[in-house]
């Protein structure tokens, strides 16, 4: 079953969960969790964690597989073509 058509697929919503850290929260999170990693759902920051593991395990719970994108605070953006949906 595919997606509704307003619904954005997995790897526009990395992009766009991406484009919003950089314009909305990316300064200020540099300055104050610089390494950390920023859970993101719906071009928001949800949380802040130490490991990406954690923040990978915790935004499974809340929004379920696909749901969510992690960013590393500080690290520049890489792509990793089709394997972007294996985190997503």
């Amino acid at each position: 079953m595919s997606p509704p058509s307003s619904a954005p697929i997995r790897s526009d919503a990395v992009r766009l969960n991406r484009l919003a850290y950089e314009a909305r929260y990316q300064h200020e999170l540099e300055e104050t969790d610089h390494g950390h990693i920023a859970l993101m759902r719906d071009e928001e920051v949800v949380g802040v964690y130490d490991d990406a593991n954690v923040a990978c395990e915790v935004g499974f719970e809340r929004y379920g597989s696909g749901r969510y994108s992690i960013v590393r605070i500080g690290a520049k953006p890489q792509s990793l073509g089709i394997f972007t949906f294996a985190l997503t």
